[in-house]
């Protein structure tokens, strides 16, 4: 039997993911100062892909362990490459939006 449940809202995520992306497209400019800034570039990247993994535990902490996704979740690419999909958490965002919209 399967359990049919609505999605939830992520709007959390939905925000964590649009700053991990406002970032990630300076990334490069960022980087490209010195070797120094590079480092504290990845650093700031790492926080921020935590920070949507935190935000996608709190918006399903019903059904997830907030731990857990704070570990296993991250954004992933923007715009996948070829023989890449997008990301499991950019798919459950647009798919919770299309139900809010």
């Amino acid at each position: 039997m399967t359990v049919k449940r609505d999605l939830p809202d992520l709007t959390r995520t939905a925000l964590a993911i649009a700053a991990y992306d406002e970032f990630d497209s300076r990334f490069d400019e960022v980087v490209n100062m010195n070797t120094l800034h590079a480092v504290e570039a990845l650093e700031k990247l790492e926080k921020l892909g935590w920070e949507v993994g935190h935000a996608f535990g709190l918006d399903t902490a019903d059904r997830n362990s907030i731990q857990t996704c704070e570990q296993c979740i991250r954004p992933g690419f923007k715009v996948p490459g070829p023989g890449c999909e997008e990301s499991f958490v950019r798919r459950m965002v647009k798919l919770s939006q299309l139900r809010i919209n």
